[in-house]
């Protein structure tokens, strides 16, 4: 399958908005997981690109799935996940954002993405909120992993028997 086309032209973006969905390959994905991921399936997305004035809003959804080693039990867990985002893009060579109606860029609580020559790329924006949505030490659930005795646990009483001597160990 053809990779969708992630660099927009400006002045391919209707008064309207502009729709773009699309699938990035599993590879692509494995760029921005943390170690304990791999992804099990393409990335899907749909974003809507709409003019603000010179600004760009970018609404999106991604969606895939992951899989991970359980940072508890060790075993293998599969991880959805489903990310929503809004995000804002701003001509490079602006110091601050107008939106039109008084509101300025003192009112924006995050740093905008900024574009040049007159092109919007959505692949720093798909990367960030990937690796934003993924916790870092990731834990298997469920009524069947509960119960296995986990390797690494902050209650005494649950400790891995090949830990039990490091309870006699004591720190100066």
């Amino acid at each position: 399958m053809k990779s969708p086309k992630l660099i927009i032209p400006i002045d391919q973006i209707p008064a309207a908005g502009l729709d773009r969905e699309g699938e990035l390959p599993p590879e692509w994905i494995a760029e921005s997981l943390l170690p304990p991921y791999q992804p099990l399936q393409p990335l899907s997305f749909e974003v809507t690109l709409t003019r603000i004035n010179d600004n760009v809003h970018v609404h999106g959804k991604m969606a895939t799935s992951l899989s991970f080693r359980c940072g508890r039990t060790l075993e293998q867990g599969v991880m959805p996940l489903s990310i929503t985002f809004d995000e804002l893009f701003q001509p490079a060579n602006r110091h601050r954002t107008n939106l039109g109606d008084g509101v300025d860029s003192e009112a924006i609580g995050d740093e905008p993405y900024l574009y040049t020559d007159g092109q919007v790329d959505l692949t720093p924006i798909l990367r960030e909120e990937l690796v934003i949505a993924q916790p870092p030490y990731p834990t298997v659930s469920g009524t069947e992993h509960d119960a296995k005795k986990p390797v690494w646990t902050s209650h005494e009483d649950d400790i891995d028997p090949r830990w039990n001597d490091l309870k006699n160990l004591k720190l100066n």
